[in-house]
């Protein structure tokens, strides 16, 4: 009987163990998932202290406050024109800020790489002006991603390990696909920007982004 009665209260003591695991795991998931961007702006990054971040979709109830914040005085959205972003362009016309649109595929490779050398020279006007640029994507990883990486290393003359890490430290997946389609574009990107004026010349040899 004291056997019987010793692996019930192990039985139930297992049970309740799975059952304290099984909550946390779940409370885990629900603030990953539905939470944490309500709390936090999503991927938020500053690439150039006080001038250049990067996000992903800022939740309504964090936008006003976030833009505020930060002074975002342009926004380059990535992702261009959609019904989700209806709510921003609200907010950002009640704020006096201007927003520039860049349609592009979920995967960073633009249709055509000249958007790339636009949004840039759009960024780099603005930061010249004093005024804060904040450039975001939906998830805030691939298309932000590129378009910083081709910006540190274009403009800011970064070595092509600092910008990969900074990729990596916003959720970038280490996708080929997206960092052949910056090399494979860069002396594209680097004539494009020579002639905007955003670089003085194309830097010789041309940076290779990578991974090992």
């Amino acid at each position: 009987m004291a056997e019987n009665n010793k692996r019930k209260k192990l039985i139930v003591a297992g049970i309740a163990f799975l059952g304290v695991v099984l909550f946390f795991v779940l409370a885990g998931v629900s603030y990953h998932h539905f939470l944490k961007y309500r709390l936090f702006p999503k991927r938020w990054g500053e690439v150039k202290p006080g001038l250049l971040f990067r996000s992903g979709w800022l939740d309504p109830a964090l936008m006003e406050k976030t833009l505020n914040k930060y002074k975002i005085k342009t926004i380059i959205n990535l992702v261009g024109p959609s019904k989700k972003g209806e709510f921003e362009k609200e907010v950002a016309q009640k704020l006096g800020i201007e927003i520039h649109y860049f349609g592009m595929s979920g995967g960073g490779r633009a249709k055509n790489p000249d958007s790339y050398a636009q949004a840039i020279k759009i960024a780099f006007d603005s930061m010249k002006a004093g005024k804060p640029v904040l450039v975001h994507c939906s998830a805030g990883s691939q298309r932000a991603g590129a378009f910083v990486a081709i910006y540190q290393l274009l403009v800011e003359n970064m070595d092509s390990e600092s910008v990969l890490n900074e990729m990596l430290s916003h959720n970038f997946d280490g996708n080929p696909e997206l960092i052949q389609y910056i090399n494979d574009n860069m002396p594209f990107f680097a004539l494009r920007l020579k002639e905007l004026g955003v670089i003085d010349k194309i830097p010789d040899p041309l940076p290779v982004l990578g991974i090992e």
